[in-house]
């Protein structure tokens, strides 16, 4: 998302450019290198540690939360292109360059509430009943 300048969504009164299209189009315009260095970074971070419990297993206390890890990073770099005594790319020739990394684990969690109850009502059921 970092690489995109602007957007322009045209649904109706599309112009010749656009060719035989019915519905709509999107038009991305992705960045591109000045005549000065730039450069950008970002992340995105979640896990297991940080949020909450689920509201309807609160009251149970052995019940873990289960593992998630969410991490989105990256970072822009664009400017001249120079290469020293060979060629001097200033209003001529720019670079640039996005990477976007992602990283998500999302292993066991716990059980979702119904078949927790179930399971535990049989647990108590079974435990009450005589022996016959």
């Amino acid at each position: 998302m970092e690489a995109v300048g602007e957007f322009n969504v045209v649904t109706n009164g599309l112009s010749a450019e656009y060719g035989r299209l019915s519905g709509g189009a999107v038009v991305l315009v992705t960045r591109s290198g000045t005549n000065q260095f730039h450069g950008s970074g970002y992340e995105y971070f979640r896990n297991n540690v940080l949020n909450a419990q689920r509201l309807e297993l609160q009251s149970i206390r052995r019940v873990p939360i289960g593992v998630f890890h969410d991490n989105v990073f990256g970072g822009t770099s664009g400017g001249p292109v120079v290469v020293p005594k060979l060629y001097d790319g200033h209003n001529k020739t720019f670079f640039f360059f996005n990477y976007e990394g992602t990283r998500h684990n999302a292993g066991n969690s716990a059980p979702r509430w119904p078949e927790f109850l179930l399971r535990s009502n049989a647990r108590e059921t079974s435990r009450h009943e005589p022996d016959r």
